[in-house]
């Protein structure tokens, strides 16, 4: 099995493919895909991010100073201590409610929308407690994690886990007295009927929406309000699941080296296993022996990936 693997190790890494003047190895380019891909996914991320912000300027209309708006906010300034308000805008077509911008945070409202007093009260505490929890940041490096591993499959896994558990955060601030969780769990089917019959959330990567509508999540949530002692401690999952995730993606990126003695000077250029500086000697068992600048670099069972003019040797006599 080790000597699959270095094997493999071997022709990803050292087998040389010429693209016009320059010899590149396969290692070379997968992490010029890689590379490519990652500027293309945040190419992607800030265009989706700057069209947003275009939607929020051109359609969007402030209603901060709105009395039913002002009225809901001063109540959760009182109760959170706070002299902070944040900008308030409806936008037609929304979704649902959701806090957008790091830099710039507004929390966004559907213009279509016929929430009550309690509506707005639960709404707006819930958004500011994503803003006071820096839950936007959070996403955000999540993000930035998603669009390294733009290959890795699991990134969708896990950017579905990451949505749900800044919910459930919240969810549990909000109903540490029981009492709230009946009218709070109320205000959420209400958000997740009035999105049934909206057009979809086009906003998920930059921002952070109350009414998380996939299949189960509101159900899930709903269960962690009626049994509160369920409930996971702030981020502990995420952290596991960045940790898995990392863990795993590592065995898409990492490869055994060959051996070859450190104290060597020598370079990539001088690496490269030609007529000209190695040749292998034929062992009686039917391994060879390769020799790199008259000196010994491994023993390997084939010389199916090494070049096809490299001299070979018996112990005894030359071919």
């Amino acid at each position: 099995m080790n000597e699959l693997a270095k094997q493999i190790s071997f022709f990803i890494c050292q087998h040389r493919i010429a693209f016009f003047s320059i010899r590149l190895s396969i290692w070379d380019i997968l992490l010029v895909i890689w590379l490519i891909g990652i500027l293309f996914q945040l190419i992607l991320y800030w265009r989706q991010y700057k069209q947003i912000d275009r939607i929020v300027i051109q359609t969007g209309k402030n209603v901060s100073y709105h009395s039913n708006y002002m009225k809901a906010f001063q109540s959760i300034q009182i109760s959170y201590g706070i002299s902070q308000q944040l900008p308030v805008y409806e936008i037609p077509m929304l979704s649902s409610p959701m806090l957008f911008s790091i830099r710039n945070p507004r929390i966004l409202l559907p213009a279509e929308n016929n929430y009550s007093d309690d509506d707005l009260h639960f709404i707006f505490r819930h958004e500011m407690t994503h803003f006071l929890h820096h839950d936007l940041l959070y996403k955000f490096f999540f993000q930035l994690l998603f669009i390294v591993y733009w290959w890795n499959p699991l990134k969708y896994i896990l950017k579905r886990q990451v949505n749900n558990l800044l919910e459930i955060n919240v969810d549990s601030s909000l109903t540490q007295n029981f009492e709230d969780a009946i009218p709070y769990m109320e205000c959420l089917i209400k958000i997740k009927k009035q999105h049934a019959v909206s057009n979809k959330n086009y906003f998920d990567s930059c921002t952070l929406s109350i009414s998380n509508i996939k299949e189960g999540s509101l159900e899930k949530r709903f269960q962690l309000l009626a049994h509160p002692s369920k409930q996971p401690r702030r981020f502990s999952g995420i952290f596991r699941l960045i940790s898995i995730f990392v863990f795993l993606s590592s065995y898409f990126v990492t490869w055994e080296p060959l051996p070859v003695d450190n104290s060597s000077t020598m370079n990539e250029q001088d690496f490269i296993l030609t007529e000209e500086n190695a040749y292998a000697i034929l062992n009686e068992d039917g391994t060879y022996d390769i020799y790199l600048y008259g000196e010994y670099l491994e023993t390997v069972t084939s010389l199916k990936y090494y070049d096809s003019s490299l001299p070979i040797y018996t112990r005894n006599n030359s071919n």
